[in-house]
């Protein structure tokens, strides 16, 4: 939950922080991997955001695989 108010505050550097104190295996896991992949491009990590967007499990609820598909297209349309 910290991470992702970070996250939505924009305070992108303290919310990376945050997500790399999160065990790697939670990372496929949409709420959190589909966020962690945006913070990475915001702070200058592109290539790591769309390793870890890759890593993610397609999420199943139709409102998070449209933010997934429109993460999939922000990464892919600005490496």
């Amino acid at each position: 939950a910290v991470a992702s108010s970070q996250f939505l505050m924009s305070d992108y550097p303290s919310a990376l922080a945050t997500y790399q104190r999160i065990p790697n295996e939670h990372w496929a896991n949409p709420e959190i991997g589909i966020n962690l992949a945006v913070t990475l491009k915001k702070v200058g990590r592109a290539q790591d955001a769309v390793k870890i967007l890759s890593a993610v499990n397609k999420p199943k609820q139709q409102e998070l695989a449209q933010y997934y598909a429109s993460v999939q297209k922000y990464l892919g349309d600005n490496p």
